[in-house]
């Protein structure tokens, strides 16, 4: 066992209390102020006080699994998980479908990156994209476009030799805001290189986005983002770049560290089915 266990400062279901103590400090955090970070950052903590937080670090009580990993994720640290919640975190893995079938076979990597107004692609580039974004969407990109009166699209492409990796899809309404249409990458860290791009393309912007996939419109409920229209189960929405940059949770949303927001789904995934249930059952 490594020294930082040994001293308690590491996050576990046993020490919990004092490294959250630890770590708050470290912060120069008051246990008010880090009541009102965690709150206002994501869903799963509403409803957590000052006085419960003072609890929880004189070990007079001891918050779920899933708070206990977001304590850890907020303030970046490993969660040292004991067998049974290793169980628990295995089980709700699964419910993270993000990347499902992403993989493919052979590891491509980027080799340049082309930015050009959707005029100046080939027909080919042109098909490509299309067929993607339907593929993940199943949504047609000229109908997406219409719904939401994009103009002057653009396209970053990301090319191994002359395939197509990965791409980032974007305009602008009628309002001068951007919209995202979409975001995709042949495998995961490709798709990383291509959301790290956009956000980086609009920082410090308003931008309107959209999410078709239940696990990530689940991700924008817990981070307080309203959803502003819907469009054949393609969730919209709109906020400001720099508003989700500044979410700690935010930034473990493509990560290996997604174990909390995992939790997160699984706990609702779960009320979910109990409610479906309990609503089958005669009185």
């Amino acid at each position: 066992m490594s020294d930082i266990i040994n001293n308690n400062v590491t996050f576990s279901k046993c020490h919990f209390a004092s490294a959250l103590k630890h770590w708050r400090h470290l912060h120069s955090l008051s246990q008010l102020e880090l009541v009102e970070k965690l709150s206002s950052s994501h869903h799963a903590f509403l409803g957590v006080n000052q006085p419960m937080l003072s609890k929880w670090e004189h070990g007079n009580g001891l918050p779920s699994l899933m708070r206990r990993v977001g304590v850890a994720t907020f303030f970046e640290q490993p969660y040292d998980y004991d067998e049974g919640e290793k169980k628990t975190v295995k089980a709700a893995a699964k419910y993270n479908t993000f990347f499902n079938d992403i993989e493919p076979v052979y590891p491509y990597e980027v080799e340049r990156i082309e930015k050009y107004p959707w005029s100046g692609l080939t027909a080919s580039l042109k098909e490509q994209i299309l067929y993607a974004h339907h593929a993940y969407r199943q949504v047609e990109l000229k109908e997406l476009v219409l719904f939401l009166g994009i103009q002057d699209i653009n396209v970053v492409v990301a090319f191994h030799k002359n395939a197509i990796m990965g791409h980032i899809a974007y305009g602008m309404d009628s309002h001068g805001t951007l919209c995202l249409l979409s975001n995709m990458g042949l495998t995961k860290d490709i798709y990383l290189q291509m959301h790290q791009r956009a956000c980086r393309l609009f920082q410090g912007k308003k931008v309107i986005f959209n999410a078709k996939l239940p696990y990530f419109k689940s991700l924008m409920n817990d981070f307080y983002i309203e959803e502003k229209s819907q469009y054949k189960g393609i969730s919209v929405y709109e906020c400001h770049m720099d508003l989700l940059m500044q979410n700690p949770f935010f930034h473990c949303v493509f990560s290996d560290t997604s174990d909390f927001l995992s939790l997160c789904h699984y706990q609702k995934a779960l009320k979910s089915k109990r409610t479906s249930y309990e609503a089958t059952v005669p009185a």
